[in-house]
């Protein structure tokens, strides 16, 4: 799983948690954790470089989120639709 993968889903999930609060407020929530990630990776992939298995990227992120105390799914299904 890449690490756009891992941020879609993370989004997902927040998205269905925080569907009863106001939309400025799931907005704020939506951001602040796509910073986190993305910067996450970034120096997750400034450290071991290019190349690497994707499991391994993410393991690494994965250890890196719960490490600060995120709520962390791997390998999620998400229901998709291809229908108009």
């Amino acid at each position: 799983m890449t690490a756009v993968e891992i941020t879609t889903k993370l989004l997902w999930s927040r998205l269905l948690l925080f569907s009863l609060l106001p939309l400025s407020f799931v907005n704020r929530e939506i951001n602040e954790l796509t910073g986190i990630v993305v910067d996450k990776c970034m120096k997750i992939h400034k450290k071991i470089g290019p190349g690497c298995f994707e499991k391994v990227d993410e393991e690494i992120l994965y250890y890196e989120l719960t490490k600060i105390g995120l709520d962390v799914r791997r390998q999620i299904l998400l229901p998709i639709s291809n229908k108009n």
